[in-house]
């Protein structure tokens, strides 16, 4: 089908257009949208003579005007700053499901083999490879350079920018992944610091490039450097902008300005969109664990909650549903740290309630089990949850732990417990290398282990990162082209 329509609009000009009628983009519609529109088969039964969203697609890019076309496609979404920040805006342009993004993935891959090099193509795929996983991270860097190097002479300013805030963010993404060597990490963040500086001095009333300046800087702990270009993300967008108020927040957490991110946190909470919203509520409940006052992160979650729907009974899940589940995991933590397992209970079980069998729900069902001294149970279910998700650092960093302790009896020393111990924990900090407690563990096994250099050494990164560590890893704040 897809190789029909290629033939039909890419190798063809358009008759539409030729004969000077409206094209079938002459209502907007983010791209995205109509990808997912088509995957979920909204085409099917149509008439002939009604274009299915893939033709649509098809049609917009053969189009000589084909830029201005997609211009009006793309209106409202991150390629458009018009309506930046608008619940709109954010909502047509996030596919949250890593499984609708697998697919729009596959299907944009088949349209690069079969079109001509169009940047546009290779724009959206490094959006799909983004939010597929870190997995994906280094496609998506070469996916970026074939994009950049499809534009041409005839390829307008805004594209060409485009092209480059991609590739950018890309090499960012790259950076945070801690197994890569330390040295491609910050040849990586070089790169992409360059970019964005001379993006920025062509465009310095972009809150995009701002923000992912300011996530670039947070990441390599230069709080200074990151809350300037964060502040000014917030300001220039001149709407309530939820990821720049959580960057915001968290940078200031890590300088341990409680007070100070917990206002930028309500401000933001005023005007913003709901699908960001979770990601605020989350750290306004981590800046009043960090202060000490468990009951209040309980209270905020807790009155969050009350105004999100459940699932719908017939299997499915919303975003606001699932993120519900993430506030009632780390509710359920909460009430773990504080030894109240009753309650800790009623929590897991909500959580069961939205994403039962999920790695996240065992992770913590694992939790409550150590907690409990079954340490059997906590080990079998942190092993289930690896099984599901080989990539979920904090159960790699928890089972790690638990191998840790039981290191240190006798029968731990028999059974080698030290060695799985440290082989998790080094797992783990691959994947989260900001995760201070994962580093003080790894260095007590190798203390145990007798392997004292390396023991001072991960001692003292643990101590490092502590000082200065956010309420939440900058690694859950999202990353926009």
């Amino acid at each position: 089908m897809i190789q029909k329509l290629t033939k039909k609009f890419i190798n063809e000009p358009s008759k539409s257009t030729s004969e000077g009628k409206e094209s079938s983009f002459d209502t907007p519609r983010g791209l995205e949208e109509a990808l997912l529109s088509f995957l979920a088969g909204s085409s099917t039964g149509k008439s002939s003579s009604q274009p299915s969203p893939l033709d649509s697609i098809c049609e917009a890019l053969a189009l000589d005007s084909k830029y201005q076309e997609v211009g009006k496609v793309l209106s409202g979404s991150l390629f458009n700053t018009e309506s930046f920040g608008s619940q709109k805006h954010w909502e047509g342009t996030c596919l949250e499901s890593p499984e609708q993004w697998s697919k729009v993935r596959l299907l944009l891959a088949r349209l690069l083999e079969e079109c001509p090099p169009e940047p546009l193509l290779y724009i959206l795929l490094v959006k799909t490879n983004l939010r597929t996983g870190p997995s994906a991270f280094p496609a998506t860097v070469q996916t970026a350079r074939e994009g950049l190097a499809a534009c041409t002479l005839e390829t307008p300013e805004w594209l060409r920018d485009q092209c480059e805030k991609t590739l950018a963010v890309s090499l960012s993404a790259m950076a945070s992944r801690g197994s890569l060597d330390l040295s491609d990490r910050v040849k990586y963040r070089q790169q992409a610091e360059k970019i964005l500086m001379s993006l920025l001095e062509r465009h310095q009333d972009d809150p995009i490039v701002l923000y992912n300046l300011g996530l670039l800087f947070a990441e390599d702990r230069q709080y200074g450097q990151a809350l300037k270009y964060a502040r000014a993300a917030l300001s220039i967008a001149q709407v309530s902008f939820g990821p720049a108020s959580a960057l915001v927040a968290l940078i200031l957490s890590g300088r341990r300005e409680l007070k100070s991110a917990l206002a930028v946190i309500d401000y933001g909470l005023l005007e913003c969109a709901s699908l960001f919203k979770h990601l605020l509520i989350l750290i306004k409940a981590k800046i009043h664990l960090a202060m000490g006052r468990s009951h209040k992160a309980i209270e905020t979650v807790g009155e969050y909650l009350k105004g999100v729907q459940p699932a719908d009974g017939n299997g499915s899940q919303d975003t606001s549903t699932l993120e519900a589940g993430r506030l009632w995991q780390n509710l359920t933590e909460a009430f773990l740290r504080e030894g109240r397992i009753k309650d800790a209970e009623v929590c897991l079980g909500e959580m069961a309630k939205v994403m039962p069998s999920s790695p996240d729900y065992l992770f913590v069902k694992g939790l409550m089990k150590q907690k409990e001294k079954s340490i059997g149970e906590a080990i079998h279910n942190f092993e289930k949850t690896l099984a599901l998700d080989p990539s979920h650092a904090p159960g790699a960093l928890a089972l790690g732990d638990v191998y840790r302790i039981r290191g240190g009896s006798d029968i731990g020393k028999q059974t080698g417990d030290l060695v799985m111990a440290h082989s998790l924990l080094s797992d783990g900090l691959r994947q989260q290398p900001d995760e201070h407690m994962g580093w003080r563990n790894l260095g007590l096994v190798c203390k145990a282990q007798g392997r004292m250099e390396e023991a001072k050494k991960y001692l003292k990164s643990a101590v490092s990162l502590a000082s200065s560590a956010p309420v939440l890893s900058f690694m859950f704040l999202p990353r926009f082209l």
